[in-house]
């Protein structure tokens, strides 16, 4: 275990020592981690920077990282105790500005998401039916980035960004059907992919803004 503070030119900063703290900009914090879970958030400020957005980016807030506790509601581990996931709360920007995941804009706030799955297996967001990601992103990588038939987290995250980022006005429902797929092979017309394939090409032309 490491403790990182900050992933290039980003500082990390820990906002929920009261819950005044919540999006606000705060001093760098040293979260403990395993170093792959820092060199997943290093290629995550890479694709932002491929992006135009890290430039802007003072600080990423977060609600914490290694946790040595079990899930809710469960006797498992939760994957806080792995060391290899981390809650993303918002962004700071050199201008003062402050994005949380409560209150981004919708097509910012999924192309940031397309990002986080671009470099972790599991992202659970604000659509996430458990209601206790509103104001987080939770991501990990106990799970290899892969598509996961049956998963209402990923299946939401695929309808929201062909509605947010590609304008296809699907209902957000967490169930692929013909209209969500007829949407998905417009926005990635390549024939011979898989579905991870789709899956994946889906997220980077999200992040790129394709």
């Amino acid at each position: 275990m490491i403790k990182v503070n900050k992933v290039k030119d980003i500082w990390l900063a820990y906002d929920r020592q009261s819950h005044g703290h919540y999006g606000t900009d705060q001093p760098p914090y040293a979260f403990p981690m395993k170093i792959e879970l820092r060199r997943a958030l290093e290629n995550v400020v890479d694709m932002l920077e491929d992006m135009g957005w890290k430039q802007h980016i003072k600080t990423i807030l977060s609600a914490g990282a290694y946790v040595d506790r079990q899930q809710r509601n469960s006797t498992r581990k939760s994957p806080h105790a792995t060391g290899l996931a981390i809650d993303i709360d918002g962004l700071v920007l050199h201008n003062g500005s402050v994005y949380t995941t409560i209150d981004a804009p919708e097509r910012a706030y999924w192309r940031f998401a397309a990002v986080l799955g671009l470099n972790f297996g599991t992202v659970l967001h604000r659509l996430y039916s458990d209601g206790l990601h509103i104001d987080h992103f939770h991501v990990d990588l106990t799970r290899k980035i892969a598509w996961r038939p049956g998963s209402e987290s990923q299946a939401k995250l695929v309808q929201a960004i062909l509605t947010h980022v590609f304008d296809k006005g699907l209902v957000i429902d967490g169930k692929v059907g013909p209209k969500t797929n007829a949407a998905w092979l417009e926005v990635v017309p390549i024939p011979g992919l898989d579905i991870d394939g789709m899956f994946i090409e889906l997220l980077q032309r999200a992040s790129i803004g394709y």
